[in-house]
């Protein structure tokens, strides 16, 4: 393992080095992480089980149906996240320390998702983007409802992959 505190860049002849050097051993990943990639804390205890997911989502969805799009368009984001940490540290797949949207970039490249579930992750984040930063919102709860269905499909196939060690979690 190699650490860098200081911003003086490395070539890309040394990562490519390094890459190699990991793929001759198995089991062993090479990631390079920036100091702005640790900003969220991955303390597993902390993270919602999978059913405290699927409860947290029928409470999104009884906001929207009290007609408070905005704070289910927000919690639906924040339960997609954890999620998707939860998926990460079932799997072995180190980025459930990464923010959000590198998660969910990461989580597609490696087949967790297919186009069409991550074209509508991906939307529902300007989505929410828009919302959290105190901006209208222009989609209607129709929006949101069709999110709250693609989460909770996700968490439904995530939670039975099959290298998950937290099933019971």
């Amino acid at each position: 393992m190699e650490v860098r505190t200081s911003s003086s860049r490395t070539s890309v002849e040394r990562f490519q080095s390094v890459a190699q050097a990991v793929k001759e051993h198995q089991g062993w990943r090479f990631l390079i992480v920036s100091p702005d990639d640790l900003r969220v804390t991955a303390e597993e205890h902390l993270l919602e089980t999978w059913d405290g997911l699927v409860a947290k989502i029928a409470e999104a969805e009884q906001l929207l149906g009290s007609g408070l799009n905005d704070a289910a368009t927000v919690f639906l984001w924040a339960i997609f996240e954890g999620a998707m940490r939860r998926l990460a540290l079932a799997t072995g797949t180190p980025v459930e320390r990464l923010p959000g949207f590198k998660m969910l970039n990461q989580l597609y490249t490696m087949g967790y998702m297919s186009v069409t579930e991550f074209k509508a992750a991906k939307e529902f984040m300007l989505i929410r983007n828009r919302v959290a930063h105190g901006f209208r919102s222009d989609q209607g709860p129709e929006a949101v409802k069709v999110f709250a269905s693609l989460l909770s499909e996700l968490v439904e196939q995530w939670r039975k992959e099959p290298n998950d060690k937290t099933e019971a979690s």
